[in-house]
């Protein structure tokens, strides 16, 4: 489904990075016994077009006078995107591959 007619020219196109700014947070704590350790972690990442958090838990069992370890970690991650593409644009890209969950874009075409 396409929103724009496709334009088929050759288009010279000038394009940079824009700078990114990220808030970032992320912390690590843990208990260490004789013959064990346990770790809990977590964090996040937010910005302008991207959101991530993270959540990991680990632990430490040593056998054998600490000869033998035994390491199990485990970690989970959830991240967003917010991308908005440039409205002048659509006409030069196609636009297939960006489902109806994208509000951002659809409300930028309707206004064309």
């Amino acid at each position: 489904m396409s929103l724009a007619p496709k334009n088929n020219q050759v288009t010279h196109v000038l394009s940079f990075a824009s700078p990114e700014t990220r808030k970032q947070g992320d912390f690590k704590l843990g208990y260490e016994w004789d013959e064990s350790a346990a770790y809990v972690g977590g964090g996040t990442s937010i910005e302008n077009d991207y959101d991530s958090r993270f959540v990991n838990l680990g632990g430490r069992l040593d056998f054998n006078r600490k000869q033998t370890t035994i390491n199990l970690g485990l970690s989970y991650t959830n991240s967003d995107t917010h991308a908005m593409l440039d409205p002048d644009s659509i006409y030069y890209i196609g636009i297939d591959n960006y489902g109806k969950k994208n509000q951002k874009f659809q409300e930028c075409c309707v206004r064309l």
